[in-house]
Formats: C-alpha cells, structure tokens, sequence
C-alpha cells in the first residue's frame, strides 16, 4: 500500500469519525439514517454531538479552531483511499462517491475543514494521486506538532495517535475517548427521548 501526502479540500473527504456514523448504536430506524428524509434529524444528532463534545473536552472545537484561523492546520490528517479499513463499510453513506475517508485520526480538524471550506492536508493510505513517502520518517517530517506516535500497520497503513491535546483544552487523549463516550451517551439519551 502507498503513502501519499496530499492537501485537499475538505469537503473531498467523508468524515466517519464524526458523529455521523452514531446510527450504528441505534436500533430502531437505522435504515432511515441516510435517506433524505431522515436529513434534518443527522443534522441535529451532530450538533446535539458536537455540543455536548464541546462541554466535555472543555472547549475543544473553539480552541482548535482558533488555532486554525491563527495557525493554520500544523498536522495532517489520516485518510484512507479507497475502501474503509478500520470501519465497516456500511457505516458509509451509500451516496457516498468520493473514495477519500476520514476513519480516525482527524475527524476535528475535517469537521472545522468543512464549515470553514478550507484546504487540510492529509497522510492518505492507499494509491492515491500525490507525494510518496516511503518511511515513517518522510511521515514524520509533515507533522508540525511532534507529539504525535505515528507508526505503520499492514492493514491499515499510516496510524497516528495524539499523545497530548492539552493546548485544544485540558484533557489528555484517554480523556479525550472519554469524552467521546460520555458525549455519544448524552446525544443517545436525547435522541431516545425525542423518539429516535
């Protein structure tokens, strides 16, 4: 598998680590989820997510945009080309026809990429169009931010994990999947109590 690095826009690239793919922990009305009819409600779920993510990380989104307005985006994001690696492919909308996928690492930072319709730029795993990069190193070399652990993985190709998040508010990154959890139980308590 290659390892491309590329910038693009943002809006090119499907972000399945958002709160779009909560429909997998819901049973009832799953197969609505990607209707158009059901498009109101995805837009609700995501905010009801993103709020609720914000209050729990301590000001996450707002401190990362900041950032990015004074900054610029100063690491990449992972995306995979092609078919999903790390998440099953039916948690993909079935429109979906670009075959750039945002599965992990970044999802933030897209999200921000898209409302602001700005540029990001991207490790992609997968025979992409691009820069080759061959070692860890080359990787490495296009991280601003170094408290990155970025290692190479067979399957999936270039994985990077965070080590510290505590300039985007104070939390580490175990807090940071705590977060995520207490958030996604916050957004399906509201959706069961709205009747989804």
């Amino acid at each position: 598998m290659k390892i491309i690095y590329a910038v693009m826009p943002g809006r090119d690239i499907y972000n399945s680590s958002s709160a779009d793919h909560i429909h997998h922990f819901i049973e009832r009305q799953r197969d609505q989820w990607w209707t158009d009819d059901f498009a109101p409600v995805r837009a609700q779920v995501l905010q009801w997510f993103r709020d609720a993510y914000e209050a729990n990380t301590g000001g996450h989104y707002s401190k990362l945009k900041e950032s990015v307005l004074k900054h610029g985006f100063q690491n990449p994001i992972i995306v995979t080309y092609g078919k999903p690696r790390r998440r099953p492919a039916w948690m993909l909308p079935p429109s979906w026809p670009q075959s750039y996928i945002c599965e992990a690492n970044g999802g933030s930072r897209l999200y921000l990429a898209q409302e602001l319709d700005i540029d990001i730029p991207c490790i992609i795993n997968g025979n992409a169009p691009g820069e080759e990069l061959y070692t860890i190193d080359d990787v490495r070399g296009k991280y601003t931010d170094k408290t990155y652990s970025l290692r190479m993985d067979g399957h999936c190709g270039v994985l990077a994990t965070p080590t510290n998040l505590s300039h985007l508010g104070k939390h580490s990154c175990s807090e940071t999947q705590e977060a995520v959890r207490k958030s996604i139980a916050q957004v399906l308590e509201k959706m069961k109590a709205s009747g989804y």
